[in-house]
């Protein structure tokens, strides 16, 4: 009932919600209520809308797997082999299919990479976040800020009915571009 009266009357809807890790690793069942089992439940009422507005899914780069030096930056289309026991990645892989799979006309996923936000080393150093990734594990940053106006811009240009038919019906990965890339001991040696 309280997605119905969300979507109400909305043109378009941005499910950023997730339960990321370490919280995830704690708590799994959070993890999978709101990873799986919400997506699952958004998706469903749209699906029973008179006009479903568009969809815009934040999904992650870690369905790519535990990427290294021999599987380097992942590109939509790469393999989704999500780590092994990890719980966060694989609750958002199944929340992501339900959106893929679902009856919409007007959706998008977009695989959110690393987050670089202004408190990232300190609230991190303190929940062990940071300490999940191995020392030759590929990053491609994108500052929170950006990531910002990257949504902002598509919800812009869908207010405006500028956003091409084509835009629709893809996944797309979040990232800063080459420039942003670095390895995890470039992030741990520049971080501290």
């Amino acid at each position: 009932d309280a997605i119905a009266r969300l979507i109400d009357g909305a043109d378009l809807v941005i499910n950023m919600a997730a339960v990321i890790p370490p919280r995830a690793d704690k708590h799994p069942q959070a993890a999978v209520a709101c990873n799986d089992l919400g997506a699952a439940a958004l998706v469903s009422e749209l699906e029973k809308s008179d006009k479903p507005p568009a969809l815009i899914h934040i999904s992650t780069v870690a369905l790519y797997g535990n990427r290294s030096g021999a599987h380097k930056f992942a590109r939509v289309g790469d393999p989704l082999l999500v780590s092994p026991l990890d719980i966060y990645s694989a609750t958002k892989l199944r929340g992501e299919f339900k959106v893929l799979e679902s009856a919409l006309d007007k959706w998008a996923v977009l695989r959110q990479t690393a987050m670089l936000h202004p408190q990232m080393l300190n609230d991190n150093i303190h929940d062990g976040l940071m300490f999940h990734t191995v020392f030759d594990a590929p990053f491609e940053w994108l500052t929170a800020h950006d990531s910002g106006l990257l949504i902002r811009r598509i919800a812009d240009r869908i207010n405006d009915g500028t956003m091409p038919d084509s835009f629709w019906k893809k996944c797309y990965n979040m990232a800063g571009g080459a420039k942003n890339r670095a390895y995890g001991m470039d992030v741990f040696d520049d971080g501290f």
